[in-house]
């Protein structure tokens, strides 16, 4: 099951529009800070995480999120009609692009009906500015939805089809949707990649605080240091080249689908093109997992190097 992790300043209506999706309303939602932990929904065989909100001055809220990122396949970031601030902005450009998480995100602009305006009017006002708060980088690399999901939980909770309409939240569901069909495959490689690497740095850091100075284990340190860095490097781009060999594959698979349209017979044979052509995504997809699960492994012997050490510097101070 793909994981989507919904992130972004508190108050930026996260859990509402995760109430909105879900249907849930017993879902705490407050002006304030109203998320103070993860909480997974399933919606529509995806796994839907809600996250406290980041940028504040709550370190540990902070830190809860990160975790989340870090674990989860793919990141929508919540906005109010308000947009960015110069903390959120900085912060934001530091994970999409420094930690390499732009192209697992969406974004999504919340809370449109508290501004004022026409809406065709503000949609393109928010591109604008967004466009603009985004430079050096493109708002093109992230898909944008524009929504107001209090509106879209009183219009459903109301039988009211016009709230439901204005709320834009419909869009939302189709590039949600959309998002996961076609970032969701190579999302499920790379986040094995990033624990385990994640997992290294903690054992990495952890040496250093416990060596004590002793000088044979900062010299291990640095030689495992730079085994970790050439293998990191190696292993992106390992990944890298599986997801395009999958990507190609999927996308040969979908050509000669198409150049069967007009050649069936009957329904009875599209049924069972169609069916030769998913078991053969699939077999492409448990190819690729496979490869992928290879280097894995190399570098969970790598933390394991890390641990023992770890091991042995506790013992050594014990004694």
């Amino acid at each position: 099951m793909i994981s989507v992790a919904f992130i972004g300043q508190y108050s930026a209506g996260k859990s509402t529009i995760i109430s909105a999706l879900t249907g849930r309303r017993d879902i705490k939602i407050d002006a304030d800070i109203a998320t103070d932990k993860t909480v997974s929904y399933n919606w529509n065989n995806i796994k839907i995480i809600d996250t406290p909100g980041l940028f504040t001055d709550r370190q540990d809220h902070d830190a809860i999120t990160y975790e989340a990122i870090d674990k989860a396949d793919l990141l929508v970031f919540s906005l109010t009609y308000m947009l960015f601030d110069s903390v959120t902005v900085e912060n934001f450009k530091k994970l999409a692009y420094e930690k390499g998480y732009a192209w697992k995100m969406m974004l999504v602009v919340n809370k449109m009906s508290d501004e004022a305006g026409e809406e065709a009017a503000k949609i393109a006002n928010y591109h604008h500015s967004l466009a603009e708060a985004l430079k050096p980088y493109s708002l093109d690399d992230f898909p944008v939805c524009f929504i107001d999901a209090k509106d879209y939980c009183d219009g459903v909770d109301e039988n009211d089809d016009f709230l439901c309409e204005i709320s834009r939240f419909e869009t939302l569901i189709q590039e949600l949707n959309q998002f996961v069909e076609h970032r969701g495959s190579l999302a499920k490689l790379d986040t094995p990649v990033r624990i385990a690497l994640s997992a290294v740095n903690e054992a990495q850091a952890e040496l250093a605080r416990n060596s004590g100075g002793d000088a044979t284990y900062f010299e291990i340190l640095n030689q495992l240091s730079r085994k970790v860095k050439n293998e990191r490097n190696r292993v992106k781009i390992k990944i890298q080249s599986i997801a395009l060999k999958l990507s190609s594959a999927i996308a040969q698979e979908g050509v000669q689908l198409a150049n069967y349209i007009g050649k069936v017979n009957s329904e009875t044979d599209w049924e069972y093109k169609q069916k030769t052509v998913n078991l053969e995504i699939e077999r492409h997809y448990e190819k690729a997992i496979a490869k992928s699960n290879t280097w894995m492994k190399e570098l969970i012997t790598i933390r394991q190097e890390f641990e023992t050490i770890l091991k042995k510097i506790s013992l050594a101070n014990q004694n």
